[in-house]
């Protein structure tokens, strides 16, 4: 597995195990939620609680970091906490790693994958809404790295949502892009490469269209409550890109509480950086739990 590949795998791993402590009394579903098309449908799985008859309605997460299957991260989730983890496959399964050429080809299934990602977080969210078991006034979300941006349009489409984490996210989509094909390509195209990176983002995001994340940052609204981490020194994504993330989410109505954490961002081995940000992250939540 490439570095890029075991960054989001991490940030994926990082975000559910954020409730970890050791729990053996959960059960697993998995199931399909169908989209708008019902040629397409998104591949849930969540982790429940067992919890005894009688018990107040729990609350609920949905998880999303990087481009990693579902089901191989939330089987490594053990909890005490009575609370509902849920999320699903991102429906896209081209490469890892891409050559400019890679880039462009890949386009059409990337739109279609961030249209379907954006719809199944809401088809999910309604479905958790209506579960017997989950108190639909405490679903959140939280979103790490590349699955910030899914996680801060879902909230801002959904202000039922009251609850949003976004763990080392940023705004500024086609730089954000651009600055990692760059780290991808510098050795190999050398002076080139900033150019065709930007060609190559600009390219992207044209044809992706996607929502404008720091639009959808100011649109939040005044009950939902933002907890935003962030590194000191964060390898993949650009400085100015998480300052604009915060200064958009600071334009909105919403409550916004903003961490830096020292080091870079999210990697296997950080254990200490990685317990620090886990206890911030159990704190909020607990702290904002109505």
């Amino acid at each position: 597995m490439g570095t890029s590949c075991k960054v989001r795998y991490f940030a994926f791993a990082f975000a559910i195990s954020i409730l970890y402590s050791g729990l053996s009394h959960a059960r697993t579903e998995k199931f399909q939620l169908p989209l708008s098309t019902t040629s397409r449908h998104i591949e849930v799985e969540m982790v429940i609680p067992d919890v005894k008859i009688g018990t107040p309605r729990m609350p609920a997460l949905l998880i999303f970091g990087g481009f990693e299957n579902a089901g191989e991260v939330l089987k490594l989730i053990k909890t005490n906490e009575p609370i509902l983890l849920a999320s699903f496959d991102y429906p896209y399964k081209g490469p890892r790693k891409y050559t400019f050429t890679d880039a462009v080809r890949e386009a059409p299934a990337l739109k279609q994958a961030m249209h379907d990602t954006i719809e199944g977080i809401s088809v999910l969210f309604e479905y958790l809404s209506q579960r017997a078991d989950v108190d639909p006034a405490q679903i959140g979300i939280v979103g790490a790295s590349f699955g910030a941006p899914f996680a801060l349009i879902a909230t801002a489409e959904q202000p039922q949502i009251r609850r949003l984490v976004l763990v080392h996210g940023f705004a500024d989509l086609k730089g954000t892009i651009q600055g990692r094909l760059e780290q991808a390509w510098r050795r190999r195209l050398g002076f080139f490469t900033k150019p065709i990176s930007w060609l190559a983002a600009t390219i992207i995001v044209g044809y992706l269209n996607p929502p404008h994340l720091e639009t959808k940052a100011a649109e939040l609204k005044k009950l939902q409550k933002v907890l935003v981490i962030h590194a000191e020194k964060d390898q993949f994504i650009p400085r100015q890109s998480t300052e604009l993330l915060i200064a958009s989410l600071r334009r909105s109505e919403a409550e916004i509480t903003v961490l830096q954490t020292p080091g870079e961002h999210l990697m296997p081995g950080s254990d200490q950086l990685i317990f620090n940000i886990v206890q911030h992250v159990r704190d909020w939540l607990r702290q904002n739990a109505s």
